[in-house]
């Protein structure tokens, strides 16, 4: 991007040598949030930016060139205390030399910008509408060093600022940049299906709702971050319903648990089951010793019931067959949450060896998250019971999903070696998953844990299924429109079941073992799909989008779904147009794109 003009730079002496803030209000001023700091505290965006430290001294405003130079001279690098405003000329050549090497750079995302610029100091940035008066600062969280990230931007164009803050406490405009273009997020799908207020923390258009929580955690508070007496992230994440507020939980850096040890399961089969060979010695265990664990998890165990095994680290349970042996470990249980956003701030923020089941909830999303080394499940939704349904508007969108592992794997099975899924769903409905990453996961997403679970009203789109081995996704008893995915070198990808209906549009299909599967009266409608190299045909019937396809489907039990694919009352159609009711849908061939388009923001 362009560097900041000279222009600028005078603008800039000007503020300091009159003593003057530039005008700006907080987020908390205009009320749009309370945020919270990492310490628990509220505190208004207005509030002081990232101070960067050398030893011991907080420096002052340097540009890399004065740092490089001096430290080639062997001066300390702790820069030179800049001027007061009374040095005016000395003041003028500083501070119009930082402002001309700053090198702003300004990267547009999905309703945020990330920005870097070159120097080192203490910064505060703003940011406003092109055309509006007054800026607006961010939470001095969202700034580190060099860089700094600007969320819950609605889309359009906007002009941000970086202010350098003197020794004094009085700040100058370092960099800025204007005219940056902003997008809006894709809400398309059945987690917005005639909603008329957003999902999560946001609104529709991207904007904080109205008295939203804003907590920043990361992974030194994980346990310490404390909101209305509530400490800790997974204790707030389960007491947040009563807060009665939205909650934008906002991750810093990655956050990272233990696993439990390794144990050589080698031995054991179907044939040969831990259950019956284990023994005390494989059913007991402790956890690693590498990171400070996540408090609030959830472990379980269950094995013979003739064993006595208790622990401090998980819950042992017995049982009496050898095919109930099973194990879950290291789960975030939230549940009855709703109106929650969790979202990784920067790039690559990882849930490390941990995961969520989102139990009971509703209007939650889940974005710009890796999931890494998951022994049981990445991030899952499941109601009730088939009974037990009216739960959903949930929406997982801009995730990596890396293959699980599981050091213990206590199934008569032994098949949770790289955990159980990267995203199961059941009992529940309007569900939109979009533009995730799935990067050689093993059993990557179940819709319904057996042929008698409902699940209603499901949306996965612009999805990059990367050399997945199956479940892409498996589903029982499902309305399914799956669009606009692309499935490279993968296994079973649309396995259907269970008098399941499957609208699939505009899917590439390359180098698959079988693209789409159907058992058990299960139909895929497959429009506009494409096949490149897969070694077995498709499955699916090729068919004209009005085309009406005899099927069974009841996802509830009771509604008839049979048609739900051109009946506006149960599906985003467009019945004038005689198409889905949603953004335009691309060509096949133009879905690798999804391989730079798909999964965590690159900044």
């Amino acid at each position: 991007m362009k560097k900041s003009s000279l222009f600028l730079a005078l603008c800039s002496l000007f503020l300091v040598s009159c003593s003057l803030r530039p005008s700006a209000t907080s987020a908390t001023e205009s009320g749009h949030q309370e945020s919270v700091s990492s310490e628990g505290k509220s505190m208004s965006s207005s509030e002081g930016g990232a101070s960067i430290s050398f030893g011991e001294e907080e420096s002052s405003i340097s540009s890399e060139a004065e740092s490089s130079s001096e430290e080639e001279n062997g001066v300390s690098s702790k820069s030179e205390e800049v001027p007061d405003s009374s040095s005016s000329l000395e003041t003028s050549s500083k501070e119009s030399s930082a402002a001309q090497e700053a090198n702003l750079n300004a990267v547009p995302e999905e309703e945020r910008i990330y920005l870097s610029w070159e120097g080192t100091g203490s910064f505060k940035v703003s940011y406003k509408k092109s055309g509006d008066s007054e800026y607006t600062y961010i939470d001095p969280e969202l700034v580190s060093e060099n860089e700094a990230h600007i969320l819950g931007l609605k889309e359009g164009t906007y002009d941000v600022r970086v202010e350098a803050v003197h020794t004094d406490g009085n700040t100058f405009v370092y960099a800025s940049e204007s005219g940056i273009p902003v997008q809006g997020t894709d809400r398309s799908g059945y987690a917005f299906f005639n909603r008329t207020e957003g999902v999560g923390a946001y609104n529709l258009d991207g904007t904080l709702k109205k008295d939203a929580i804003v907590l920043y955690v990361d992974d030194s508070n994980k346990n310490t971050v404390t909101y209305n007496g509530t400490k800790g992230l997974i204790k707030i994440l389960q007491r947040s319903k009563s807060f009665k507020k939205p909650l934008d939980i906002r991750l810093l850096s990655s956050i990272e648990t233990n696993q439990f040890q390794k144990k050589d399961s080698s031995a054991f089969s179907t044939s040969h089951t831990v259950y019956d060979y284990g023994g005390t010695s494989y059913f007991t265990n402790t956890k690693e010793t590498t990171y400070t664990d996540l408090d609030g998890l959830t472990s379980w165990v269950k094995g013979p019931s003739s064993l006595e095994i208790k622990s401090s680290e998980y819950t042992y349970k017995g049982v009496s067959k050898a095919g109930d042996t099973d194990s879950y470990f290291n789960m975030a249980d939230i549940e009855g949450a709703e109106n929650v956003t969790i979202e990784g701030v920067g790039k690559n923020v990882t849930i490390h060896q941990w995961g969520f089941t989102w139990k009971k909830c509703s209007s939650i999303e889940v974005k710009n998250l890796v999931f890494a080394d998951y022994p049981e499940d990445a991030c899952s939704f499941q109601g009730g019971s088939n009974d037990d349904m009216d739960y959903g508007n949930c929406f997982v969108h801009r995730c990596t999903f890396e293959r699980g592992k599981n050091n213990w794997d206590c199934t008569s099975e032994q098949d949770k070696h790289d955990g159980d899924g990267s995203m199961d769903l059941k009992f529940l409905s309007s569900f939109t998953a979009a533009y995730n990453h799935f990067r050689k996961d093993h059993k990557t997403g179940l819709i319904g844990g057996s042929d008698k679970h409902y699940t209603k009203c499901v949306t996965f789109h612009h999805n990059f299924y990367d050399q997945c081995s199956s479940r892409l996704p498996l589903g029982r008893k499902v309305n399914l429109h799956a669009y606009n995915n692309y499935y490279l070198g993968c296994g079973n990808c649309q396995d259907m079941r269970a008098n399941s209906y499957t609208l699939s549009e505009n899917n590439l299909f390359e180098n698959c073992t079988y693209p789409q599967k159907v058992t058990s009266g299960a139909i895929i409608k497959s429009v506009g799909d494409s096949y490149v190299s897969c070694k077995n045909a498709s499955q699916a019937k090729a068919s004209a989008r009005t085309d009406i396809l005899s099927n069974a489907c009841k996802p509830d039990g009771n509604t008839d779904y049979s048609k739900f694919d051109t009946d506006p009352k149960l599906f985003y159609y467009d019945s004038v147009q005689k198409k889905s009711g949603i953004a335009p849908l691309e060509p096949a061939s133009d879905l690798k794109t999804l391989k730079s388009r798909a999964g965590v923001f690159a900044e």
